[in-house]
């Protein structure tokens, strides 16, 4: 289901930063077999926190898409059917999850 617009006002009216996460290979891992099964990882993927403060109103309208295409930049076709359009990848961290843990971590370098 994609990102309701509702969802981000708080954040917006706050002026918190909102930080994307993308979990993928849950399914697998915990729905399909409706236990944790052994050999299965899931992977995350932390985004670069997107500001609110001093967002135009056009902006704050818009935030939800923005999220919900950082979130999907990382998913198996983008999160969506086969032939879909795709959208552009963006700075995160990422890391490999398994049952027994986090197994293994990549920063991205730093630029500065």
């Amino acid at each position: 289901d994609p990102l309701k617009p509702g969802s981000f006002k708080l954040a917006i009216k706050a002026g918190a930063p909102i930080v994307p996460v993308t979990i993928e290979g849950t399914y697998k891992m915990f729905e399909e077999n409706e236990r944790i099964t052994p050999g299965q990882s899931s992977s995350v993927w932390i985004h670069k926190p997107i500001e609110t403060a001093g967002l135009s109103r056009k902006e704050q309208a818009e935030i939800h898409t923005q999220v919900e295409e950082i979130i999907r930049s990382k998913l198996p076709n983008k999160g969506y059917p086969e032939g879909d359009e795709e959208v552009g990848a963006t700075e995160s961290i990422e890391g490999v999850v398994s049952p027994e843990g986090i197994e293994e971590v990549a920063f991205p370098e730093d630029d500065k």
